[in-house]
């Protein structure tokens, strides 16, 4: 902890003695032990507990104690994580002395953390009252030759979705393991029922894997009275799932009809910063928000579902003005937040991203559709300095990251950076910003690498010049330690390939051969961001492949 006191600026110690009305000041937080890491001043922590006043004059004030600093230390225990009674008894347990590290966050940040905790509590509820998924009964059913067999019923936010034997459901078990490396699975339950009725194989972002979609597919096993009519409300017309006779029967929903094909040209649809109003004389063809596009300065346009990213990218350059050389520069990403598009316009800042071919149509996404910058060197970006309609989407993109926290900006320069923006200074912002460490770089969420020899978890940073692999420390930080920390520049990697989950690369490393492997949840756009990255490079070397890039 003394390590981050000396490395980082808004990390600070704080010695208070209790004064004659106490330490003068009050704690928040979450109730529960750990929990979701976020990114706090462009680092991740598990949730902290925080100051949520401060008497103006007291002990605390005067040893520069502040509203809204987050507490990682307590008189020498790691407060990271903990919960809120435990952080107050280790205080209560310092009798009149009280130490503390603490990490300092402005008021934007304060806000932006305010909402992830208080989405994290709505979360929590929200799961203690229905599951995704679930088991919660049984029936016993008999085959052909009269012999009787059991089968566990299978619920899907509450609504029966089918029924799966013993078998079935330990060799899902087995394939989810194989399949999710990552994932931290429970136990599996013992073919007593003893497990299963306590919803103990209920699971979250796994569900809405293409092979859990497949594994709950209406089932073959239906118990006497369920009809090939029988719907459920969550499944889609088209389908006939099992339903035992016991569950009464869901209201059959009415058949959505597909909305029409919209003109190719681009056009302005409803703002992002507000949700989209329906037409109710036309629901149906408003329920799917499919083809809107929501562009970095947060205009969103509506495209034919028809159309391909390519020629998204064309389209909208055509229609707003965006310079040829600045169609290199921005792609199309789908961005998944667990939200239906036609439930909120803007996705989460946490949603996540995988980027469109350019032969994919429109009309087979069914999560957000976002532009982005897909760019990596800064002087190649400054190049689009002129095309206003350029600046404008990389200044709304980049001020949104450094509120967001994926881009970590410090207290000064964002005060900088602010006045600027207030101004409507984009070109002078985005200067700015790129004199920022990681603009323009792609943190990933931790994945797994053998690149040392043995398998860790590490965080991976693409960058314009590097790979960074940081292996997470036992309170689940990246590593700043140069000994841990492994930089690879481009003409080092000489081979990139990946294979479902896993990403093998070929490398040379302080001139030894390294051949290692990265296993990550979003492969697709890790493998991606290298092939992009190598191939900046390149052009870095080779003047006529520039002045054909950027004319």
């Amino acid at each position: 902890m003394a390590d981050e006191v000396d490395q980082y600026e808004d990390v600070k110690k704080i010695h208070i003695e209790r004064g004659a009305n106490g330490f003068g000041f009050n704690i928040k937080g979450t109730t529960q032990v750990g929990g979701t890491m976020h990114a706090v001043n462009g680092r991740l922590y598990p949730p902290l507990q925080y100051i949520s006043h401060v008497d103006q004059g007291g002990s605390a004030w005067e040893a520069g104690l502040r509203k809204n600093d987050r507490i990682l230390e307590v008189n020498g225990l790691d407060a990271r994580g903990a919960a809120h009674a435990d952080v107050v008894k280790q205080v209560i347990k310092g009798g009149g002395i009280l130490d503390m590290i603490v990490l300092s966050v402005d008021e934007k940040e304060a806000e932006r953390l305010q909402r992830l905790e208080e989405a994290a509590s709505n979360k929590r509820q929200k799961n203690q009252s229905s599951r995704l998924l679930e088991i919660r009964d049984y029936d016993t059913l008999k085959d052909d030759q009269g012999k009787p067999f059991t089968v566990y019923n299978v619920y899907v936010k509450g609504s029966y979705r089918t029924s799966k034997r013993f078998s079935e459901l330990q060799k899902m078990h087995y394939a989810m393991k194989a399949r999710f490396r990552w994932h931290k699975f429970p136990a599996f339950p013992g073919k007593k029922l003893n497990g299963l009725t306590k919803s103990t194989l209920s699971v979250d972002d796994i569900f809405k894997s293409d092979e859990v979609a497949e594994f709950l597919k209406p089932g073959d096993y239906r118990p006497a009275g369920v009809t090939d009519d029988d719907e459920n409300d969550d499944v889609s017309s088209d389908e006939e799932p099992a339903k035992p006779a016991a569950k009464p029967a869901a209201a059959k929903p009415a058949a959505a009809k597909p909305a029409a094909a919209k003109p190719a040209a681009a056009k302005p649809a409803a703002s992002a910063s507000t949700e989209a109003k329906p037409d109710k004389s036309n629901e149906a063809s408003n329920a799917s928000k499919d083809d809107l596009v929501l562009l970095p300065n947060n205009e969103v346009v509506d495209l034919s579902e028809a159309t391909t990213a390519g020629q998204a990218i064309e389209i909208l350059a055509d229609s707003m003005g965006l310079s040829d050389d600045a169609k290199f520069v921005f792609r199309l990403f789908t961005a998944d937040d667990g939200h239906s598009p036609a439930s909120r316009t803007r996705p989460a800042a946490n949603a996540k991203l995988t980027l469109l071919e350019p032969t994919a149509t429109l009309a087979d996404v069914k999560t957000h559709i976002v532009v982005r910058r897909w760019f990596f060197s800064k002087e190649h970006e400054s190049r689009l300095d002129t095309d206003d309609v350029a600046v404008a989407w990389l200044f709304h993109q980049t001020r949104q990251e450094i509120e967001d926290g994926t881009l970590f900006c410090g207290p000064k320069k964002r005060t900088a950076l602010d006045e600027l923006a207030s101004q409507d200074q984009q070109l002078e912002y985005l200067q700015m910003a790129r004199k920022l460490h990681m603009y323009g770089g792609w943190a990933f969420k931790p994945c797994t690498s053998d690149h040392t020899g043995e398998e860790q978890t590490v965080c991976a940073t693409v960058t314009a010049d590097k790979l960074i692999l940081q292996p997470l420390t036992e309170d689940g930080q990246p590593s700043t330690n140069s000994d841990d920390v492994t930089l690879m520049t481009w003409d080092a990697i000489s081979k990139i390939k990946r294979r479902d989950d896993m990403i093998g690369i070929k490398a040379t490393v302080s001139d030894e051969p390294l051949t290692f492997r990265l296993t990550s949840e979003n492969a697709g756009l890790l493998e991606a961001a290298l092939k992009r990255a190598v191939m900046e490079n390149e052009w870095q070397g080779q003047d006529e492949a520039e002045s054909l890039f950027f004319g």
